[in-house]
């Protein structure tokens, strides 16, 4: 809710005030953010608003109504009115809103931008599309930081076309569309309607297929392919292949969305149109893979089988079919021929791991170790490099090779930067030296591990 993020925000030093020094130091183990009422008046606005009784009501609302009456000028007055209209909102209270939200000590806050926001939704629900248009563009045209500014221009764009001002819709829509990442099926698919709405029908059928092709998984999308039937015959020419590449494009981004069965029969109608070797390939890994998801094994089996072994999916295919083979069984000997067959490849490195995990979920870790062994000198830069170069360490650790160990555990810490795994290397580089009778080194390596990883599990250990 609205009143939750308006208490986070009124912990905030108003504009002007200069901002606190924190009650407390930042722990060793990063960083917080820690702001603090700088006044009475602030503290009585955050506790009107974060009180447990009535937080996110009308009664806090009231609450920081009279708190501004009492002190009706400067930032706090600003801070509580904008909370007051922001909670009001929430409760569909307009008219009660409108005359806070637009009190001129907002100015006087840094959040201003929250209240023009909130006018604009205001409006939007009373039929002020005017009104709410104009703020959306103060909105979209406020210098940045601006968090707001995707928000305002999405919105802005729908606001201005049912007021009729298309081509204000339309440049706001197609800046949606290059600026706002994560945002453009509902770019595109106000695009696809002003433009619909214009009479440019090739305009609006472009942006309604890139819709459907692009995002098909969306909301947008689908309701891009229910109306793309009635203006497909405005789409520009296209040869058979462009046709083709497109609905593999589509099938692709069901795949990637875990639209399995969608995908499957996109799939499946693709390869009867006879693809070029490489498209074919890559539309049988991913029908097969879909086939798996759904659980439909046997299907996969003989079309993952079809990929050529010279494709450049072939690894793919062989991993997924490795997979199926291993299914029930406890031999690793699938996974093992397929890292062996696709060295270097992603998923040979998959392969490994999954070869080691095989013995390992047993607790036969001696067997593991020579598949973990294969990932750290194959693939040292692979996505599984930690927790393979921790369990070859560990496994010179339990065979009390404890120089190979502190040798293999020091290095990983050395070379990676991840605050995940670094900690464990260390404690472990400590343990090993301490096995090997080097107080003073181990003493060290834990008064290093405690200088940053304090409260980690293994700082803790170290203690």
């Amino acid at each position: 809710m609205r009143s939750f993020i308006v208490a986070a925000l009124l912990l905030g030093p108003a504009a002007g005030a200069p901002l606190p020094v924190p009650a407390v130091a930042p722990p060793a183990r990063g960083y917080w953010v820690q702001a603090v009422p700088t006044n009475d008046q602030e503290t009585a606005v955050h506790n009107a608003v974060t009180d447990p009784a009535t937080a996110g009501t009308p009664q806090a609302a009231q609450a920081l109504r009279d708190l501004a009456a009492q002190h009706p000028d400067g930032p706090a007055a600003g801070l509580a009115r904008l909370a007051a209209g922001l909670l009001l909102l929430d409760h569909q209270q307009y008219a009660e809103a409108e005359p806070l939200l637009l009190d001129g000590e907002i100015a006087k806050t840094r959040l201003e931008d929250h209240a023009w926001k909130a006018l604009a939704e205001l409006y939007e629900k009373t039929g002020e599309f005017s009104k709410a248009a104009e703020l959306y563009d103060r909105l979209v045209a406020r210098p940045d930081p601006d968090p707001f500014r995707c928000h305002a221009v999405l919105r802005g764009a729908e606001v201005h076309d049912v007021l009729g001002h298309r081509d204000q819709a339309l440049e706001l829509a197609q800046r949606g569309l290059q600026g706002c990442a994560g945002r453009e099926p509902q770019a595109l698919l106000l695009i696809g309607t002003i433009q619909e709405q214009k009479g440019d029908k090739r305009s609006a059928a472009e942006a309604l297929d890139q819709l459907d092709r692009d995002y098909p998984a969306t909301p947008q999308g689908r309701e891009a392919a229910t109306r793309l039937p009635k203006l497909a015959g405005s789409l520009p020419p296209s040869t058979p292949q462009e046709r083709l590449g497109r609905d593999l494009k589509k099938a692709l981004m069901l795949f990637e969305a875990g639209e399995h069965r969608q995908a499957a029969k996109l799939f499946q109608a693709l390869l009867l149109r006879k693809p070029k070797p490489a498209d074919a390939d890559v539309v049988r890994v991913r029908l097969g893979r879909s086939l798996i998801a759904l659980s439909r094994e046997a299907q996969a089996r003989p079309i993952l089988a079809a990929v050529g072994q010279a494709s450049a999916v072939a690894p793919e295919a062989a991993y997924f079919l490795a997979r199926l083979k291993s299914k029930g069984t406890s031999s690793p000997a699938a996974y093992a021929d397929v890292a062996t067959r696709f060295p270097g490849t992603s998923w040979g490195e998959e392969a490994l791991i999954d070869a080691a995990s095989t013995f390992a979920r047993s607790g036969k870790d001696e067997d593991a170790l020579p598949f973990y062994r294969r990932i750290v000198e194959g693939y040292p830069d692979g996505k599984y490099i930690d927790p393979a170069t921790f369990r070859v360490g560990w496994g010179e650790y339990r065979a009390r090779r404890f120089d190979k160990a502190a040798e293999i555990f020091e290095a990983a810490a050395r070379a990676r930067s991840s605050n995940l795994w670094k900690p464990a290397y260390l404690y472990w580089t400590g343990r090993a030296y301490r096995e090997m009778g080097q107080e003073d080194r181990a003493r060290a390596t834990f008064e290093g591990l405690l200088s940053r990883y304090k409260f980690a599990y293994h700082g803790i250990k170290a203690r």
